[in-house]
């Protein structure tokens, strides 16, 4: 998407961008002067280190890689400090010749806001880290949002507030922070700030220095900061692959928010913010990065997939998760979860061990798997639903559909309701009732004892996991009783209610 066509992105993208993507970085000795400033103040290990940690965040998202040099005039950046009352914090220009000697200089505030041997002050998430951020932002060639300067234009304007133009969405803002937060912006300098650029800083360094193609291969989770404190901030997923997931460990109410930023002048634009609680920290996600998977701490969180299949899972706590286009999977285990999806939006998935279901209560959701032991029912919907027992004693009723349950492992009643249902019963003394319409009994070689309430003509036994060669076969294993009809094969008995002699014909049955 380039920066020229799109007015979120020309916002903060000027005309200059540096010939190589290899940037040698100086540090200006003590009394050393750099066109018009001296350096005061011999620049300490651990204020180098937090200065090139903030540039090497570039490279997590950008073909950039950074180095230092002794050599002023090798350099890139060439970076000098000294204290200033607060009014002023930092300066850089690009390293464009049309600066002169000034070119590619920096001056940050070493008075305001900074630690010298290694007070905290400069960590990521600190508030002088987001001043690096933004300076090292213009000397890559990144402009303000609110001006319009050296080929950029002015962030289009999406509401009464600041919209777009806060830290959360584009470092380079002076709205630092995410200042429309439920809780507002940190009351801290040494929390609560950025921990990196972000998704809109990304597009045009990107666009500028091309992606880095190696950040987040495999599987990785990136958990949501739970707490106030040194480190927390926010910081923007470029995840070029694998399957990821968002986690929440806390029991703060959290809101986990799959979807990427979408670049354009809308809400979104910049990225929606994953965060818990009062907590000023969280996650954005870069434009074209999918984060598959989500998982909630133990307070009431709230959780919106994306396009792709997402599998949420809210926790404890009574959470609302709302999928997208995906095949999604909901993990429910509370009975006040809530489930959210478009029609159209899938064929979505219910897992629990905890909690009855009943898909009348999520809507457009099709299907339910129970799993563990505990004894749990389930219950259709007027849609298709695929329907799957667990290890406990179950009842499964599949509603007005063309319904397909699966019994698991304990003493289960499958009921069809109206459609043409595919039933099958697995281990245990399972009682299967089709209901209305055409249906399929499907008999295994582990169903153990089985009754069939409501066999008709219309009907399928489903035999084929026998091995039988012909009817001759099933008819041998039949037996009449008074009330019905037993089907003895290999590891089942199948007992079908109200079947008399010769109820049973070969066009009835699969074999």
């Amino acid at each position: 998407m380039p920066s020229e066509t799109n007015p979120v992105l020309s916002a903060i993208d000027t005309a200059f961008t540096l010939p190589s993507g290899d940037v040698a970085v100086y540090f200006a000795a003590d009394g050393e002067t750099i066109d018009f400033v001296t350096s005061i103040g011999t620049w300490s290990k651990y204020e180098k280190a937090q200065v090139m940690a903030a540039l090497d965040t570039y490279s997590t998202y950008a073909d950039l890689s950074f180095r230092v040099t002794t050599d002023p005039d090798e350099a890139d950046f060439r970076l000098t400090k000294s204290a200033a009352p607060a009014g002023s914090l930092a300066f850089m220009n690009p390293p464009d010749p049309s600066y002169g000697d000034a070119a590619g200089l920096a001056w940050f505030n070493a008075g305001f806001n900074w630690s010298g041997p290694n007070g905290g002050l400069l960590d990521a998430g600190a508030y002088t880290f987001t001043i690096f951020l933004h300076e090292f932002g213009h000397g890559l060639g990144l402009a303000h949002p609110f001006d319009a300067s050296s080929g950029s234009t002015v962030m289009p304007s999406i509401g009464p507030g600041p919209g777009l133009d806060q830290g959360v969405y584009t470092v380079m803002t002076y709205n630092d922070g995410w200042p429309e937060a439920p809780a507002g912006s940190s009351d801290s300098r040494a929390y609560g700030w950025n921990l990196t650029p972000s998704p809109i800083d990304i597009a045009v360094i990107q666009e500028k220095y091309g992606a880095n193609l190696a950040t987040g291969a495999g599987r990785t989770s990136y958990v949501l900061p739970a707490e106030n404190g040194p480190g927390t901030g926010y910081a923007a997923i470029w995840d070029v692959d694998g399957l990821d997931t968002i986690i929440h460990e806390g029991d703060q109410a959290a809101v986990i928010d799959l979807r990427a930023a979408t670049l354009r002048a809308a809400e979104g634009g910049g990225g929606f913010v994953s965060h818990a609680g009062d907590v000023h920290g969280g996650f954005t996600i870069a434009n074209g990065v999918v984060i598959e998977n989500a998982i909630g701490g133990s307070g009431d969180d709230t959780i919106i997939g994306n396009s792709a299949a997402n599998r949420l899972n809210g926790g404890a706590g009574a959470d609302v998760m709302t999928g997208g286009k995906g095949d999604d999977i909901y993990i429910l285990d509370d009975a006040g979860d809530e489930t959210h999806e478009a029609r159209g939006g899938g064929i979505d998935t219910i897992r629990t061990s905890r909690v009855d279901v009943a898909l009348r209560d999520h809507a457009f959701v099709e299907n339910v798997s129970l799993f563990g032991r505990r004894h749990l029912d389930a219950e259709g919907s007027r849609a298709d639903n695929v329907i799957e027992g667990n290890r406990g004693d179950n009842v499964l009723s599949g509603g007005k559909g063309d319904d397909v349950l699966f019994g698991g492992l304990g003493f289960d009643v499958l009921d069809g309701g109206a459609g043409n249902d595919t039933l099958t019963g697995s281990l245990g003394p399972d009682t299967l009732t089709g209901g209305a319409g055409a249906d399929t009994f499907v008999v295994t070689l582990d169903d153990g004892r089985a009754t069939i309430t409501d066999f008709t003509p219309a009907d399928t036994l489903d035999l084929t996991q026998f091995g039988l060669g012909s009817f001759a076969d099933v008819a041998a294993a039949l037996t009449v009783e008074d009330n019905g009809t037993v089907i003895q094969l290999d590891g089942a008995r199948v007992f079908l209610v109200g079947v008399a002699d010769g109820g049973i014909s070969g066009d009835m049955v699969l074999i």
